[in-house]
């Protein structure tokens, strides 16, 4: 058998007496913890404020989001109206086909030259699909548009190949 010594007796039991107190005494032990480290506490509140705006800046930019897309439909909306009602409604011409083509006719007679003024107006335009609309016609690059060929779309301007040469058209003059 083997005997141990008052030393070696009190370090075998002092984990299961400290253990035991600790678990009685918790509650106390632990309001205590706060007391000498309020740190942890501090940390825990910063990082849930710092949550906290986050969470509320993303509520505010959601808001931002939702009132640009808003706007983009009505936008769309509007485009669209434009287009029906403005853009493509056939003008009323008091001037027949037949009567148009008797006073070509008549002028050729007499020798005129009858020869139609070449405007061209663009209205509006679409640089990222490359399309425009000119004298209320849909052009694309390459299309023909009173005898002149639509080169190049840009920003804001529209370039026109004619027969007297080259020609910009702006969308503000």
């Amino acid at each position: 058998m083997m005997y141990l010594n008052n030393s070696q007796l009190l370090k075998l039991i002092f984990p299961f007496v400290l253990v035991a107190i600790l678990y009685i005494y918790s509650d106390d032990v632990m309001q205590d913890a706060d007391a000498v480290f309020p740190t942890i506490k501090e940390y825990k509140n910063k990082e849930l404020d710092a949550k906290a705006r986050v969470y509320l800046q993303i509520q505010r930019n959601k808001k931002i989001y939702v009132s640009i897309l808003e706007q983009m439909h009505q936008r769309k909306i509007n485009r669209r109206w434009i287009t029906e009602h403005l853009l493509y409604k056939p003008k009323k011409n008091t001037l027949t086909r037949t009567s148009t083509v008797e006073k070509l006719k008549k002028s050729t007679r007499r020798g005129k030259k009858v020869t139609k003024k070449e405007t061209w107006i663009l209205q509006i335009l679409y640089p990222n699909r490359k399309v425009a609309i000119i004298n209320s016609k849909i052009v694309h690059e390459g299309s023909m548009i009173n005898g002149a060929r639509v080169v190049q779309i840009s920003d804001n301007k529209v370039l026109l190949k004619t027969r007297q040469g080259k020609k910009w058209l702006s969308l503000f003059h």
